[in-house]
């Protein structure tokens, strides 16, 4: 769990959460005041194919991603480097929002499998905090459910249904 200040007055906590090592989970907490929130995840591929959900190919494995309702996603040109200064093309993917209160939670899920292996149906749900109650709950459901609870800052708990 992190945070930074560098988009003043909004401050942005990120919250990256293994489960089971395998799903990864990140949460992203904007609070403050903001006219747009833009969040990128940059793939090591060209192979990205943008939908519900969002996948993307390498030789050996297929990754799928699902995010928060609401955000708009666009697929942009990138580059990443194995070694250094020797850049190849790659995709970056780039989710929006025009938040409408001043405290609002996004979540996205990677799932990665070999190229033998489905891509099980992946979802992701948020639910918001509860007036005085101080957590959200979000839940993930793929091969196995779970719900995760956090406040925002550095209590957190997981729960396998």
């Amino acid at each position: 769990i992190g945070y930074h200040d560098n988009y003043a007055p909004v401050r942005l906590t990120r919250c990256l959460l293994l489960i089971e090592g395998r799903d990864l989970l990140v949460l992203d907490l904007a609070e403050g005041k903001a006219q747009t929130i833009d969040i990128y995840y940059h793939w090591a591929t060209e192979q990205v194919t943008l939908g519900t959900p969002v996948i993307g190919k390498w030789q050996d494995v297929h990754m799928q991603m699902v995010y928060s309702k609401g955000l708009t996603a666009e697929l942009l040109p990138a580059y990443f480097s194995k070694e250094t200064d020797q850049k190849q093309p790659s995709k970056r993917l780039h989710l929006q929002d025009r938040p409408t209160t001043e405290q609002n939670l996004y979540a996205a899920v990677f799932q990665a499998k070999p190229h033998t292996s489905a891509l099980p149906p992946l979802s992701i749900e948020i639910i918001p905090a509860a007036s005085g109650q101080g957590f959200w709950q979000v839940n993930v459901a793929g091969e196995k459910i779970y719900s995760i609870r956090w406040d925002g800052g550095k209590r957190i708990s997981i729960e396998k249904k």
